[in-house]
């Protein structure tokens, strides 16, 4: 849980107009300089451009997926550009018209994952519940990058140190709470008032700190994230 408070500051008088509109279009001129700048950037923001064009007019363009226009599994030619699909559907037809779903499941998954980092960034506090587990990876994906099997998925989940205590004990969390007998869902309402209680404590605390004090503690915590002895 986190606190956020904000702070203004400002004079007497009015301020030109334009001081705001020349501020923006500075911030538009530099980025625009980064991205011409920067190949990477500039390579990026060409294929994100052209997945937006197609994925707007490209369908205006394409037959019906779900008719079968052609015979099974033709070769490329002037009409099937990249050929057909054992049920004779165009593959260039199914490749245009995924574009959109292909940008709504990007954008999604990076809304997602600066929500996240938000919450973790501007957090005072990080409780998990007695029986929750906690991480970035499944332990059958990392032991597949890490010894490139699956089967070391026991030894990756150990690595990874998953569950609350293991996470409380590394410091990554502030608090572990309790759940009843058989876990959260065994007693949803019972939960419910147990982790109130634990918020509500949480918030009580942070509120009766300092502002700067909050923000000194944060910095420390979030700094102190990876820290390892040999």
């Amino acid at each position: 849980m986190s606190i956020s408070t904000t702070t203004a500051t400002g004079t007497l008088g009015s301020a030109p107009a334009a001081e705001p509109r020349a501020g923006l279009v500075n911030k538009t001129r530099n980025a625009l300089r980064a991205i011409t700048h920067s190949p990477r950037m500039l390579s990026g923001t060409i294929i994100l451009v052209v997945f937006v064009l197609v994925a707007i007019f490209g369908p205006q363009f394409a037959h019906n997926p779900n008719a079968f226009v052609g015979p099974a599994l033709k070769g490329p030619s002037a009409k099937f550009w990249l050929g057909t699909t054992q049920t004779g559907q165009s593959v260039f037809t199914q490749l245009i018209l995924s574009t959109l779903s292909t940008l709504e499941v990007g954008f999604a998954a990076g809304l997602l994952a600066t929500v996240v980092a938000l919450a973790i960034g501007v957090g005072d506090r990080t409780v998990m519940l007695q029986y929750s587990t906690y991480s970035v990876i499944s332990p059958e994906g990392c032991a597949s990058i890490l010894w490139k099997s699956a089967e070391k998925a026991k030894d990756a989940a150990e690595a990874l140190g998953l569950t609350a205590p293991r996470l409380l004990e590394l410091g990554l969390i502030d608090k572990v709470v309790r759940e009843p007998l058989g876990g959260a869902h065994r007693n949803p309402q019972s939960m419910a008032v147990r982790l109130k209680a634990v918020l509500m404590n949480q918030l009580d605390e942070l509120e009766a700190m300092p502002v700067k004090d909050l923000l000194e503690q944060r910095y420390k915590r979030l700094r102190s994230y990876g820290a390892y002895t040999e």
